[in-house]
């Protein structure tokens, strides 16, 4: 689990650790606690047992619904611009919060769509204060204002356009240079051989003319990449000790601007639960014979929600009248549909979002993605990172294709952190011996090029997802190195390394040797990647054949760079020295 990204929920009860053994059987005592606390949680609301309520419901029961509370205690996750299923209905037809979200992204770069200083005003959201979200009416960033101001309004349309970021005082990317304008071709969403970021409509994909890139890009996908690049920058300027930029945007207000622009989905998201938690009380009170538990309800739409949010936030009227013609435009008559919300003893609705949409902190960063970072090298300046990324059509796929194995990465119960790659290797080897198909491999990207595995437990009351990972290391291919590691000349009595290349009888030889507990520990040092290594396995059965097909892969992956040294070297660091020397010295005479 890269940079332990994948989950941060923040439980706002305080808690004890215990051993994890002790979970399970402590939990009975825990649960009846939180249920009869009289504390607002949504567990106490809701009047249901806080496992069941997260298990069967996928709500988070203990966020507290107090108005007093003066924190902020969840967020909705930017991962929703990239993952959206569990709240696709309530807008549109065919549409989702992605594609809605897609659409602000165009009609913010499009100058045909909105007038440049209109630009801003999408950000400029108001604050809902009267809809919870785990915190309460006197939250300090809760206080019935703008959520977003004009300066950072302004900070976060930059970074989304990138056509417009400059570097050494020049404009990088803008429409009317001497370039010669490029034939941009759309892919259709059924085109097999396109990526996933740039695959939708017209009214999803940003043309490069507009965003300063060399492809065309979900509105989505590009809206997630400036978040990305808002904390980089934050990064950034503390690794220099330096001043940021005055105007900073944290969790929070991207949670309120997302939350904005997509309420229609949560709201109707917040219903499907209240009628699936009422069926749950009238099956428990049939089967008991009981009057069941009800819980109060209260009917908004929301555009009801957005109007109340104007008038307590004083929203000028330029933004609220082009927010409210946007937000009809994009969702019609879903705007004026009443839901059936839960509230709280104020008579406030609460908003509910899955536990997987719910953070506390940023899921994820820059570094995490991509596999191109040797390309862009160690930045140290925003404007040289962006600079590297609008002109290489190359890193700009990579970083967005990257971006659709991000939904993997999330939602995970527990991470496993291991010292180095090789004791990662060699746990991972002995749970796929010991219990095949448990993991599925996360593809290699970010900095560090990581590549951890997610694997399920099955338990008898609920399966638990396990993600594998390890403390990044670095190559020791250094001179020195393998000088350390050479055996002795002749001169000493000991044999010399075999010039050249190994044979094929040689490779045959060899892989008899070699022991088939770790052949794949092998092919790791010799740096053949692991889908190559899983093909190998599954496609041959015997294990001596295994063994031959991988140094085979070595030999052909590297043609005339495959030299006994570097063999005998990926034997020594797989701890097969002994087999390093038989094979790959002079015999002595």
């Amino acid at each position: 689990m890269p940079k332990g990204k994948e989950q941060s929920h923040k439980r706002a009860e305080p808690t004890v650790q215990k051993p994890i053994t002790n979970w399970f059987a402590n939990s009975s005592s825990r649960e009846a606690a939180a249920t009869s606390s009289s504390e607002p949680t949504l567990a106490g609301i809701f009047g249901i047992d806080p496992e069941v309520l997260r298990d069967k419901f996928d709500l988070e029961p203990c966020w507290r619904y107090d108005p007093n509370q003066r924190e902020n205690l969840a967020f909705l996750s930017p991962t929703v611009l990239l993952a959206d299923l569990k709240i696709r209905d309530g807008g549109p037809k065919d549409k989702g919060p992605k594609e809605i979200l897609s659409r602000v992204a165009r009609d913010v770069l499009d100058p045909k769509q909105t007038k440049h200083y209109e630009r801003y005003f999408f950000f400029q959201v108001p604050e809902l204060p009267s809809t919870h979200m785990g915190y309460g009416l006197t939250s300090e960033n809760k206080k019935h204002k703008m959520a977003i101001t004009v300066e950072e309004a302004k900070l976060w349309s930059g970074y989304l356009d990138l056509a417009k970021r400059k570097t050494s005082g020049e404009v990088l990317h803008e429409s009317g240079t001497s370039e010669e304008p490029m034939e941009v071709i759309y892919p259709t969403p059924k085109d097999t051989q396109a990526f996933e970021f740039e695959k939708g409509d017209a009214e999803e994909l940003i043309d490069p003319k507009k965003s300063g890139l060399k492809r065309p890009v979900k509105g989505s996908y590009l809206i997630f990449f400036s978040i990305l690049l808002m904390f980089y920058q934050k990064k950034l300027c503390g690794r220099e000790d330096s001043r940021s930029e005055g105007t900073q945007i944290g969790p929070n207000k991207i949670s309120d601007f997302l939350i904005f622009w997509i309420l229609p989905y949560l709201l109707n998201f917040t219903q499907r639960k209240v009628n699936d938690i009422t069926s749950h009380h009238k099956r428990i009170s049939e089967e008991k014979g009981e009057r069941g538990f009800k819980f109060p309800i209260i009917q908004k739409s929301a555009m009801e929600i957005i109007e109340t949010a104007f008038h307590f936030s004083k929203t000028p009227l330029q933004i609220s009248g082009l927010i409210r013609r946007k937000f009809k435009e994009y969702y019609g008559k879903a705007c004026d549909k009443k839901f059936n919300l839960p509230q709280t003893e104020k008579g406030t609705p609460i908003l509910l979002v899955p536990r997987s949409y719910q953070v506390t902190d940023m899921p994820l960063e820059l570094e995490d993605l991509g596999s191109r970072w040797r390309d862009i090298g160690d930045v140290t300046l925003m404007d040289h990172f962006i600079e590297k990324f609008v002109k290489s059509e190359e890193i700009q796929r990579d970083f967005f294709a990257s971006f659709e194995h991000v939904e993997k990465r999330f939602g995970v119960d527990y991470g496993i952190i291991l010292p180095d790659q090789e004791t990662f290797s060699e746990v991972i080897e002995q749970v796929e011996s010991d219990f095949p198909s448990t993991f599925e491999q996360v593809q290699e990207q970010g900095q560090d090029l990581l590549s951890p595995r997610l694997g399920l437990v099955k338990h008898s009351e609920r399966n638990r997802s396990v993600c594998f990972s390890y403390f990044p290391g670095y190559d020791q291919e250094h001179t020195d190195f393998y000088a350390s590691q050479q055996p002795s000349t002749s001169a000493s009595g000991r044999p010399q390394m075999k010039k050249g290349n190994p044979e094929k009888d040689e490779l045959e030889k060899l892989a008899d040797d070699i022991d088939p507990r770790v052949w794949k520990k092998v092919a790791r040092k010799l740096k053949i990647d692991d889908p190559k290594i899983t093909a190998i396995d599954k496609e041959n059965e015997e294990f001596s054949e295994k063994k031959y097909k991988m140094l085979q892969e070595w030999k052909q992956k590297n043609g005339r760079a495959a030299s006994w040294e570097k063999l005998y070297q990926a034997l020594v660091d797989a701890h097969l020295r002994e087999l390093a020397e038989k094979h790959c010295c002079e015999e002595m005479n």
